[in-house]
């Protein structure tokens, strides 16, 4: 480490390490004095800047009443007067980079598209962002790249003020647009600065290819963004209803803005005040901004996944009890169905009763064969499929009702009869392993009543807090040899029992589950006994 004067700071300050300076321009930039003098003339600097930019937001001010265009033109000859005033202080070369700077941030902003911004707001920002070079002579070598962030900050909230009035809600937005501009204005004013004085003082290069040099670093930059803002719209459209959402969150952002600003401006101060530099310790307090300025950024991320993952268990809360609604609401109306289902038929039957006395005889033999018959069966039908709604699992009832209307159309008597408890259920296998299974046990069921009068298949669900059990009963029209799952083979004419050995090999990956069979005169029972892991 080196000791320095405040004049030789300046010179590390401005320049990048290691390229030869030009002496009369060095000259200029230099503060005389001593160090209380070089903290007087800083602060007198931003003063000034703070007052130049007063007089930008109340231009934009007077503007708000104006007609669209005339905003326009108002907004272009505040620009252009801050380009002259700009360029009275500044070489040629230090006001194209003070405007390459200014235009880049307005075009970051742009691309950006976190907050919505007009044509004559992007000038106003430019003018209040085209900061003569010189302007932060002594304040720059205090404060360093720390005067830059404030900078951004004061003009990203000071317009914002002045546009919106009230920034509440949206401050997680400006606080977003600060940090992300913040550290890409940091790596184009160390790239830019670094170009300018190669093209100028080593390569001796004419100021079109400086031009050229910079206007190509400006569009790369802008296309890292422009990539960025086009994959995380989702996320950044999201910011926009934090603050809103979120006003705990959002009141503690102005003074992270604060902190964040403070923290990056007194920074250089102790190696001002020790008259101490180096090379490796100036690129360090570079790579030392870009780390904070990241952190920020992750910082942001980990606000909006908190934030989403709170919306996601609201939204799941919601939907919890709008489920829990529905399924009463659901109950009910099973209940009311069955009831009706009763009444009906008795007025069907109250009416077959009327049609019994009339002389009409085709009329009996329609109702008798035809409408009463179809009554009867599609309200049996309906009512069938409508306890099936009772199943919380959307794909296991789809599956049933798939099943059922497949038997009905083969003209099958089914008998279904559901008891469950929402809260309690559980599938406690994989859906397909238990859809596999139960196909298994319903095709065969339904087989073994084929063309036989007076068969039928009854299906039986219910659960407790601690058991699942499928029920499901077929008719036999002859003594039955015993088969069960155990055997792995069925009896039925024609039938390769592959099905029953399948469902065993499904079950022996399961210890909780097992299937139950009996068998009596008439009837083949198989019941398939889930139970609930917590409870084991």
């Amino acid at each position: 480490m080196e000791s320095l004067s405040p004049v030789r700071s300046v010179k590390r300050a401005i320049f990048p390490i290691g390229i030869k300076k030009d002496k009369e321009l060095l000259m200029l930039l230099l503060p005389y004095g001593n160090i209380n003098e070089l903290f007087m003339t800083g602060l007198q600097e931003i003063i000034c800047f703070y007052l130049q930019l007063a007089c930008i937001l109340f231009a934009a001010l007077l503007s708000k009443k104006m007609p669209v265009k005339g905003k326009i033109l108002w907004a272009s000859f505040i620009a252009i007067i801050t380009i002259m005033f700009t360029g009275r202080t500044d070489t040629k070369a230090e006001l194209f980079l003070s405007i390459m700077l200014s235009v880049f941030l307005v075009m970051e902003l742009y691309l950006m598209k976190i907050i919505s911004f007009h044509i004559q707001d992007y000038i106003f920002l430019f003018a209040a962002l085209l900061i003569p070079r010189r302007l932060f002579n002594s304040s720059f070598t205090i404060l360093g790249y720390g005067l830059q962030f404030l900078v951004i900050l004061s003009v990203l909230l000071g317009y914002g003020k002045v546009k919106e009035f009230y920034l509440r809600g949206k401050l997680f937005c400006y606080y977003t647009s600060f940090i992300y501009l913040s550290l890409t204005s940091l790596i184009f004013q160390i790239a830019s600065d670094y170009l300018y004085c190669i093209f100028r003082y080593k390569l001796n290069s004419n100021p079109f290819m400086l031009t050229l040099t910079e206007a190509g670093l400006l569009l790369l930059l802008c296309c890292i963004t422009y990539l960025l803002q086009h994959k995380l719209q989702s996320p950044l459209r999201l910011l926009n209803t934090i603050g809103n959402r979120y006003s705990d969150v959002e009141k503690y952002i102005i003074y992270l803005c604060a902190l964040t600003v403070i923290a990056f401006l007194i920074i250089p101060i102790p190696f001002v005040l020790t008259r101490t530099s180096s090379d490796v310790l100036l690129t360090a307090l570079s790579i030392f901004y870009i780390i904070l300025l990241i952190i920020q950024i992750a910082f942001i991320i980990l606000i909006y996944k908190i934030t989403d993952y709170k919306q996601t268990l609201s939204f799941i809360d919601m939907a919890h009890d709008n489920e829990t609604i529905y399924y009463a609401s659901l109950n009910q109306n099973l209940e009311a169905m069955a009831n009706l289902r009763h009444d009906i038929k008795n007025i069907f039957l109250t009416m077959g009763n009327f049609v019994e006395r009339s002389n009409d005889s085709e009329m009996k033999n329609f109702f008798r064969d035809k409408i009463y018959p179809f009554a009867t069966e599609e309200i049996e039908k309906n009512y069938l499929f409508s306890q099936l709604y009772q199943i919380p699992s959307e794909t296991l009832r789809a599956f049933l009702h798939l099943k059922i209307f497949q038997a009905h159309n083969m003209n099958k008597n089914i008998k279904l009869t559901i008891r469950i408890n929402k809260e309690f259920f559980y599938l406690g296998m994989d859906i397909m392993d238990l859809t596999r299974v139960l196909g298994i046990l319903l095709d065969n069921a339904i087989e073994e009543c084929n063309n036989k009068p007076g068969s039928y298949v009854d299906i039986r669900i219910k659960n407790n807090t601690s058991l699942l059990s499928y029920t499901i009963k077929n008719t036999i029209s002859k003594k039955h040899n015993g088969n069960s799952l155990s055997d792995s083979k069925s009896t039925k004419p024609g039938h390769s029992g592959l099905g029953l050995t399948i469902a065993g090999q499904i079950l022996k990956g399961y210890p909780l589950v097992n299937l139950n069979t009996y068998v009596d005169k008439t009837l083949f029972i198989q019941s398939l006994n889930i139970k609930n892991e917590e409870f084991s």
